[in-house]
């Protein structure tokens, strides 16, 4: 199953740039190469969006990994370091 619903061919934007780029306003466009996804296209601030989300997913994971180590370390589970 594909999370792609609409493909816009790679030639249609040579043809139309600008038809293309407007597409953006209501999400990526994924551009496709023989009937297969190749590249996605989208506005800068859906990127940047999209990147502020990725940072917030890395914290959130490092938040996560501290509060099971955490447990561990109540539970007992932890080797002493000895001078």
């Amino acid at each position: 199953m594909s999370v792609f619903q609409e493909f816009t061919p790679i030639s249609a934007m040579q043809r139309d740039y600008r038809g293309t780029l407007a597409k953006t306003a209501k999400g990526p466009v994924i551009l496709a190469l023989r009937g297969k996804p190749e590249a996605v296209l989208m506005s800068a601030s859906d990127y940047e969006r999209f990147v502020l989300m990725e940072v917030e997913l890395k914290r959130l994971r490092r938040i996560m990994q501290a509060d099971r180590d955490f447990a561990e370390m109540r539970a007992g589970n932890y080797t002493e370091l000895l001078p």
